[in-house]
């Protein structure tokens, strides 16, 4: 199976279990545990077979995405997580998503960007009007 198969799944999946605590099968304070470890597992894994170059990636995407998780989430007040503080699978999925844009953006031509993108741009519209998405505009450019 390749990465952009495995991210997405392990996404998909994950999310899930953490959000419904297994379909219910689990209490709802050990919801987090088996994304947790499956998670890092997984990052520990490439990590350990992977080249210098992409295990230097990994660490900053660390370094960047969890600082910033925080301070949106506790600070600033953005979202909030279903169970208080952020779960510890996220600075993992951080990098899984930007490693997955990466795959996603080697097989995509470029002339499909702007199609793909313009469907996007009156939901943006609409949170900047209604004042709830404070940075879409901006990343839209």
């Amino acid at each position: 199976m390749g990465r952009a198969w495995l991210y997405s799944l392990t996404i998909l999946i994950g999310l899930w279990v953490s959000a419904t605590a297994l379909g219910g099968l689990l209490p709802d304070n050990l919801a987090e545990w088996p994304v947790n470890i499956w998670c890092w597992g997984v990052f520990g894994y490439i990590y350990k077979t992977t080249g210098r170059k992409e295990r230097i990636e990994m660490i900053t995407v660390l370094a960047f995405a969890t600082p910033m998780e925080l301070f949106f989430s506790e600070v600033w007040n953005i979202y909030e997580y279903q169970r208080g503080l952020m779960p510890l699978f996220v600075p993992a999925g951080h990098y899984f998503l930007f490693d997955l844009g990466r795959i996603m953006a080697d097989k995509m031509k470029q002339t499909s960007a702007l199609p793909i993108l313009l469907p996007f741009i009156p939901m943006v519209a609409y949170g900047v009007y209604d004042g709830s998405d404070t940075s879409g505009l901006i990343l839209l450019f």
